[in-house]
């Protein structure tokens, strides 16, 4: 619910900046990247994390350039949103691979994309269980972290474009 809720205003915002946004929720992983991989040119799977942590995350592909630079761009979109100290580093970006230390359920959320159009990259903007991080999940929010996604998204986009 809680993921849904940022998921929504990020489409907003993308539609509002002119961007076609496809929601695929209904199938499992890798059914969406392949379904996706021709079409799309960002694939994010977007999730809520638990576990106590202190720190927002945007994993990309290890085998993706591409990714890197949005998992940076997102990720520097959250910190401008929401701040970034020691105590609470909302920009966090690391590459996933198969059999990587902390990563390999990211990898599974994206590995399907990679060989087609889209860029991919796991978002997870912060923990449900962690005090300094209760503020994304009221109803602004929520908001104001799909904005964030949104940002980077936007803005990575107009990047690419000659």
């Amino acid at each position: 619910v809680l993921a849904r809720g940022y998921m929504a205003a990020a489409e907003d915002s993308l539609r509002a900046a002119g961007h076609e946004v496809i929601v695929i929720s209904h199938t499992r992983y890798a059914e969406r990247q392949a379904w996706a991989s021709p079409l799309a040119d960002v694939y994010v799977a977007c999730h809520v994390n638990a576990g106590g942590g202190t720190y927002g995350l945007v994993c990309f592909d290890h085998r993706s350039s591409s990714g890197m630079a949005l998992s940076k761009r997102v990720a520097m979109a959250l910190q401008a949103s929401w701040g970034s100290t020691p105590e609470n580093p909302l920009s966090k970006t690391t590459s996933a691979a198969a059999g990587g230390e902390d990563w390999t359920n990211a990898w599974n959320l994206i590995k399907g994309v990679y060989s087609g159009k889209p860029c991919g990259i796991v978002f997870e903007p912060g923990f449900i269980d962690q005090a300094l991080h209760a503020a994304m999940w009221t109803p602004d929010g929520l908001v104001r972290t799909g904005q964030a996604l949104a940002a980077g998204i936007d803005g990575w986009l107009k990047d690419r474009k000659p």
